[in-house]
């Protein structure tokens, strides 16, 4: 019961901060956001979907899925950014 909280809240603070402000604490410090790929704005069903699909990502190993995507994807999105339609880009000063 403690893994499905701590994974349920691990998405949840993905979405909400997605969502909101496009960026989680992480991508603000590394100066990156999740935008649609037509540029608009991240909104609450490509944030869901985006972080519903990272609990592929992260298997087999830490992020492997993901690295491999990623690698073979021409935009470097990972698997939940293809099916969500969105991008991570560097944040405009």
């Amino acid at each position: 019961m403690s893994i499905i909280l701590i994974m349920a809240t691990w998405v949840l603070y993905g979405i909400i901060l997605e969502t909101w402000k496009g960026q989680t604490v992480g991508k603000m410090v590394m100066g990156i956001i999740v935008v649609k790929e037509n540029g608009e704005p991240c909104d609450f069903l490509a944030a869901l979907l985006r972080n519903v699909f990272r609990i592929i990502d992260i298997l087999p190993q830490f992020y492997l899925i993901g690295f491999i995507v990623i690698a073979l994807t021409e935009k470097k999105q990972r698997l939940g950014d293809r099916l969500a339609g969105t991008i991570v880009v560097k944040v405009k000063k």
